[in-house]
């Protein structure tokens, strides 16, 4: 007993900001709304290029079935997906880029590639 009120004692002891070190559930909650968001707009961010007809063209080129692509999508790490989503907003929005045929479809092309790429590794099935 006498050690339980040791124990006690300094605990109550420890300062507030000590005792207080968990995440409030609200900074949890909000935190993990922001990332659903953000991975939400990524997805639609890489189906809107997968849904242009420029990669359509590449792909039907390469023998490369978009809706099988569509399919891996959601199956992306967070990160990966990211990555992805961001070379497709610097192809839409990067003024140094460019806005042509060629750039469109050789970006649009990686971005093909790496879904496969990415896809292949997390063990999915060849394209």
């Amino acid at each position: 007993m006498r050690s339980f009120l040791t124990v006690l004692c300094l605990a109550l002891a420890l300062p507030a900001s000590a005792r207080s070190h968990v995440v409030a559930p609200a900074d949890i909650e909000a935190r993990m709304l922001e990332a659903k968001a953000a991975r939400a707009r990524d997805i639609a961010t890489v189906m809107d290029v997968l849904s242009s007809p420029e990669l359509a063209w590449v792909a039907r080129e390469a023998d490369i079935d978009v809706e099988r692509l569509r399919g891996a999508i959601p199956a992306l790490t967070s990160d990966e997906l990211e990555d992805l989503a961001a070379r497709a907003r610097a192809l839409e929005l990067d003024p140094a880029a460019g806005t042509g045929k060629t750039t469109y479809l050789v970006v649009g092309a990686a971005i093909v590639v790496l879904i496969i790429v990415i896809a292949a590794s997390s063990g999915g099935s060849g394209y």
